[in-house]
């Protein structure tokens, strides 16, 4: 009962603590090589790191917990729109 009430909270608490902590490292590794210059580069390795640690959750999930299996699915969902 408690998720349908706290999915709000928990998308708003994910974009800000997202955007917070990329803030924080781009402002760390901002000229360093390793860090791609281009935007769509960058967006592009951003989102294929956080698909991939998604699909990994899913595995986990489903071997391990699969009545939270919702969880990583939603994230790849949320990713691939």
């Amino acid at each position: 009962d408690d998720l349908s009430r706290l999915e709000n909270w928990a998308a708003q608490w994910f974009h800000y603590i997202s955007r917070f902590y990329l803030t924080a490292y781009f402002d760390r590794t901002e000229h360093q090589e390793f860090i791609p210059t281009n935007k769509e580069q960058l967006q592009t390795l951003l989102r294929t790191f956080i698909i991939e640690n998604a699909i990994y959750e899913v595995g986990y999930e489903m071997n391990n917990r699969p009545n939270w299996l919702k969880i990583p699915l939603r994230g790849v969902l949320y990713e691939l729109q």
